[in-house]
């Protein structure tokens, strides 16, 4: 949303340095809030989301790093992604959800987690993985969104293993 000079006092406005805008009185020429950015003089513009602007006056709205989102207009800050959620690139308005066979286990993740040989996760939005169970396996080559019964003439009788081991004759 922009703030333009009203037309009965569009000479006035127009003398405001870029970053400024008139006054709510009409009488002076005020820094652009934070949140906003004036780029052009007299009219300040609230920053998009994705973007944010901590200080008065300023020229350019900053870009939200990697692990952070900023969702509203007029942002002021950025803010850190949630556990089991990741942010890859900047300026943006959300953080993606970790798929299923990865997770985040902290705050501001700029990426997630595969889930280790002999874990899996089959849910989205996690901060781990889950255990394979007795009688199950995966490997690294395996998807990590489930973990696969042992074969026949194979077995596993501990939890969280890579592989099924043979069955003695």
């Amino acid at each position: 949303m922009k703030e333009t000079c009203p037309s009965h006092n569009a000479r006035m406005c127009q003398s405001c340095f870029t970053s400024f805008s008139l006054s709510s009185d009409n009488t002076r020429c005020d820094p652009c809030d934070a949140g906003k950015f004036g780029a052009s003089p007299g009219v300040c513009t609230n920053c998009d989301a994705g973007r944010y602007e901590d200080s008065t006056g300023s020229r350019a709205c900053k870009e939200c790093a990697r692990g952070q989102s900023q969702e509203e207009e007029k942002g002021t800050q950025c803010n850190p992604c949630g556990v089991g959620t990741f942010a890859n690139k900047t300026s943006l308005k959300h953080c993606y959800d970790c798929p299923q066979g990865y997770y985040a286990d902290s705050d501001a993740s700029a990426s997630c987690v595969q889930c280790n040989a002999g874990t899996f996760q089959n849910e989205t939005k996690k901060s781990s993985c889950k255990s394979c169970q007795v009688g199950q396996s995966r490997t690294s080559k395996d998807a990590s969104s489930h973990c696969l019964l042992c074969a026949r003439g194979r077995y596993q009788n501990i939890e969280e293993q890579a592989t099924c081991l043979p069955c003695i004759p």
